[in-house]
């Protein structure tokens, strides 16, 4: 029988490889912005302590152990997840700038990624990744929304989206018992 559990932390991990991409990015390049005076030091701080709780978080849920981010709020880790999404707009409309006209030309009438890879092939490799990469930090922000109060989603939060699962997995081993 396949373990539903395992295969939803599984399809969760590239969310957590993700998030420790984006904390270790900011580790090893705020300090310099800093040092040069292009980052306030408590922004850089506060990102930092926030991702650090997003990654903590993430790893709790693909690995089953682990605390709880606790770091930061709910709030705060949305907040800077839909920063991150703004960056990758950002990162994602130079990208398609630099692909050239016919690119511009096929995003601006709305050809989704397949279609570039059929009509542009490697050319649109970074537009793909970073569309990729944006989807990814989307999703993170999405499974945090499910905890605010008065979310009418199904699940309220990622730890109540697992226990369903597990519960799945504790029935249908209790009728195979039978």
């Amino acid at each position: 029988m396949t373990d539903l559990v395992a295969n939803i932390r599984a399809r969760l991990s590239p969310l957590l490889e993700e998030a420790e991409g984006a904390l270790e990015r900011r580790a090893r390049q705020y300090p310099d912005l800093v040092a040069k005076g292009r980052m306030q030091e408590k922004v850089a701080a506060d990102e930092i302590r926030i991702w650090t709780a997003i990654v903590a978080d993430w790893r709790r849920v693909v690995s089953g152990r682990g605390d709880k981010g606790d770091g930061a709020t709910v709030r705060e880790k949305i907040a800077i997840l839909t920063d991150a999404v703004g960056r990758y707009d950002t990162a994602m409309a130079s990208e398609i700038r630099n692909a050239g006209e016919r690119v511009q030309r096929d995003c601006a009438m709305g050809a989704d990624l397949y279609m570039l890879r059929v009509l542009h092939g490697a050319k649109v490799d970074g537009i793909a990744d970073i569309h990729q990469r944006r989807a990814r930090i989307e999703d993170l922000a999405e499974h945090y929304r499910w905890e605010l109060p008065g979310h009418t989603g199904i699940y309220a939060g990622i730890d109540d989206y697992l226990a369903f699962h597990q519960q799945i997995r504790a029935d249908r081993q209790q009728r195979k018992a039978a």
